[in-house]
């Protein structure tokens, strides 16, 4: 990385991540939303960890080059979890408002469970960015791998994503800039500073 000042080198990044998110943003919208944001999440880790092995841009063709490679992969790993967490989710909800009160504690009970799996589908996606697994299993062993050996980055991750959340609920148009790019810059700049095989040389073309 190039040898700035502290105050350019965060102007530099503060710029860097509002693109990104912009970037996240549309490309998830160009999926359909649904089938949009697990590409468009990986998508901004790759190009976060071309920013930090050197690369001074970017481009959309780089970026749509990586989501297309990354559409299918992503969509099945992502729905594989998400799908079943949100009918669970769904069936909490219905038996808090609907049941009688012991279901609804057993139902409550699953809460926890749905959260892991949330987190797990996110860690997975992470792990994506970094390393190419052929299989979804592979793609599952690593997101577990990453939460049990790698806790204060998935924790400075998504403590950074409530507060981008928080955010989006007190200044929806700076959202728009920062809501999700900062926690991925988290977790993907811990995992770079960590681990050397991320680690190599970017040449812009």
């Amino acid at each position: 990385m190039n040898s700035f000042s502290p105050l350019i080198m965060a102007c530099h990044w503060l710029t860097r991540l509002a693109w990104l998110n912009l970037a996240w943003i549309g490309f998830s919208l160009l999926g359909g939303g649904v089938f949009g944001i697990f590409p468009a999440t990986v998508m901004v880790c790759v190009m976060l960890r071309r920013y930090l092995n050197g690369a001074s841009k970017v481009t959309i063709k780089d970026m749509w080059e990586q989501y297309r490679q990354e559409f299918i992969a992503s969509n099945q790993t992502g729905w594989l979890l998400v799908f079943p967490t949100f009918s669970v989710l769904w069936y909490v909800q219905w038996a808090v408002v609907d049941s009688d009160r012991v279901v609804a504690v057993l139902a409550l009970s699953l809460v926890p469970v749905a959260l892991l799996a949330l987190i797990t589908t996110y860690c997975a996606l992470i792990m994506m960015s970094c390393y190419h697994t052929a299989t979804i299993q592979a793609r599952l062993y690593q997101a577990l791998q990453l939460l049990k050996e790698e806790k204060m980055v998935v924790l400075g991750s998504l403590t950074v994503m409530g507060i981008g959340l928080l955010l989006a609920i007190l200044m929806p148009v700076v959202s728009v800039f920062y809501s999700l790019s900062p926690a991925l810059f988290t977790a993907i700049g811990l995992l770079w500073l960590k681990r050397d095989e991320l680690k190599q040389h970017w040449h812009d073309v």
